[in-house]
């Protein structure tokens, strides 16, 4: 995908990028590999989106370093793979690490839509925030071929100092 890609766009030589990546999923995928994962994004004004398949750049590195996205399926999710939930909704993300897809620079509202959800009462009865296996990613901080490198290498990273 990606050499057609580049190839598209007047880059010819992409074999270095490509392994430099595998060799990052090749140091991640023991973390990762066999464990699940609910991936979850607030935007301003509370609005959730899990991951529920591998379609999206960051979800299909999970995929692909073998652990497995929960929910899976989910009713309503868009060719990308990600579903609108709602607060009520908050318990399909029963994945034993909860993956919180924000932003660095937080969008305006977004820091207090957070606080919202963090304040529900289902936050604390799921599984990735009772065992304190809960992480911050930059959604926006992982573009191209190095940046699929560097996520797979932060989430492991994540995954090995978590209890």
């Amino acid at each position: 995908r990606f050499e057609a890609t580049a190839a598209s766009v007047g880059i010819d030589d992409v074999d270095d990028e490509l392994a430099d990546l595998e060799a990052a999923f090749d140091r991640a995928r023991g973390s990762i590999e066999g464990r699940t994962f609910s991936l979850l994004a607030i935007n301003p004004g509370v609005f959730l989106r899990t991951y529920t398949s591998g379609q999206h750049r960051l979800a299909n590195v999970v995929v692909d370093l073998g652990g497995t996205l929960v929910p899976e399926g989910l009713d309503g999710a868009d060719a990308s793979g990600r579903a609108v939930i709602s607060l009520e909704q908050l318990e399909v993300l029963q994945g034993e690490y909860l993956v919180l897809l924000q932003t660095a620079d937080s969008l305006d509202g977004e820091a207090d839509s957070v606080a919202d959800v963090a304040g529900s009462p289902l936050w604390p009865t799921l599984p990735g925030v009772a065992a304190a296996r809960t992480v911050t990613l930059d959604r926006l901080a992982y573009p191209g071929i190095e940046g699929l490198a560097a996520f797979a290498t932060d989430l492991a990273a994540a995954v090995e100092s978590a209890p």
